[in-house]
């Protein structure tokens, strides 16, 4: 093991979710977690990301690095020339600061740092650009046909140029493996378990993540229909935009049109403190997600020490084990989210044990310290290869 390492953590690039240092975004809250724990050992850590002013910060000995770009954001085209220009920017940063290990989470921002001659570690957060993605989106939207391949293109160069590949479960290692790839191991997300906590339950289901085709709420909001006469609960959605999605707005109108408003709450997304309220007072978290390549706030209702009900996506199925700690149904399948969250809320027991071992899994498999071991395991690696 390298005993001092001088590392850089290259962000998402997009200024919506590089708000550290308290991070509200999955990806930003991994490479601020990781960051920190790397930070607290000793090691030299930088990371760039986009701001409204260039600047440099320090916190928690962590060196954020700002890059001020100068491009709306009022069209598509807008978000990508400003996420190359933050990519070429972080590159010119990096050779300056001649780091041991350069790591990158995220395809637009990696592809000028991806070319570095330094050792380069990819996490893919994403499935998007995978083969088995395609069909499902095209058939939601057409314009992804074009989106797909642009991804497609810029994720099969970075995995050409880099030293070594994360995935976040099992499933997309073996796709890539099967692609021809071999310098891969899976590392799943990390969690300070004691930033979550179980203050009781206030009798209701929540979702909390985006509100897209995807995620599938529209399949939550059905099976809560034809319960709602069973239970005396309640459903919580949190992830609404404040300026509503065609998505949010289809729900809108399903909840509508079934009579449930006054049972079925629509709230905008919150910051992580705030958000971790409503998780510590929830009956049950569900994640009925079609693709979910981790699942952050699966983590996060797990150390909150709440019983989980997720689809068995390749995400949920490395994190949950199954009537131990959470429940995994078959994605689309509405007859088994509907027996899992009856148990979970007719079984007040059942709930309880359910949420305990939860926490247990998240001591024991997901802190930052487990997961920074494995991430210096491999820089280690990298860098004696390299010597």
């Amino acid at each position: 093991m390298v005993n001092f390492l001088r590392i850089v953590f290259v962000s998402t690039g997009c200024s919506l979710f590089d708000d550290y240092p308290n991070p509200s975004h999955g990806t930003s809250i991994q490479i601020w977690g990781i960051a920190k724990e790397l930070a607290y050992r000793g090691h030299d850590v930088y990371i760039i990301a986009r701001g409204y002013i260039s600047e440099l910060k320090i916190y928690d000995k962590i060196k954020i690095l700002s890059i001020k770009i100068n491009v709306g954001n009022k069209y598509v085209i807008d978000e990508m020339i400003s996420l190359w220009i933050f990519s070429l920017k972080s590159a010119n940063i990096i050779k300056k600061i001649k780091p041991d290990v350069v790591y990158l989470r995220d395809r637009a921002s990696a592809i000028f740092p991806a070319r570095l001659p330094f050792p380069t570690i990819y996490t893919i957060n994403s499935e998007d650009a995978f083969d088995y993605f395609k069909n499902y989106a095209i058939a939601k939207n057409k314009a992804n046909a074009i989106l797909f391949y642009y991804q497609k293109y810029l994720e099969k160069m970075i995995l050409s140029k880099v030293d070594f590949i994360i995935t976040l479960n099992n499933y997309m290692k073996n796709y890539l493996i099967n692609k021809g790839y071999n310098n891969i191991a899976v590392i799943n997300g990390g969690i300070n378990p004691d930033d979550y906590y179980n203050d009781g339950d206030d009798n209701y289901i929540l979702y909390a993540g985006r509100i897209d085709w995807n995620r599938r709420v529209d399949l939550l909001i059905n099976v809560f229909s034809k319960i709602s006469d069973k239970f005396d609960t309640n459903l919580k959605i949190i992830g609404s935009s404040f300026y509503p999605s065609q998505e949010d707005k289809r729900l809108k109108k399903i909840v509508k049109s079934i009579k449930l408003e006054d049972r079925i709450q629509f709230i905008p997304w919150l910051e992580r403190n705030t958000l971790k309220k409503y998780m510590a007072r929830c009956s049950v978290f569900v994640l009925p997600s079609i693709f979910e390549s981790h699942g952050n706030v699966i983590l996060e209702a797990m150390a909150s020490s709440k019983p989980v009900i997720s689809s068995d996506a390749n995400g949920p199925t490395d994190l949950i084990t199954h009537g131990y700690d959470g429940f995994l149904f078959k994605k689309n399948n509405p007859k088994e989210l509907q027996k899992f969250i009856e148990l979970c809320l007719s079984d007040k027991k059942l709930s309880y044990k359910l949420g305990k071992n939860a926490r247990k899994t998240i001591i024991n498999k997901f802190t930052w310290n487990i997961v920074a071991d494995k991430y210096l395991n491999i820089y280690s690696n990298l860098i004696n290869k390299n010597c």
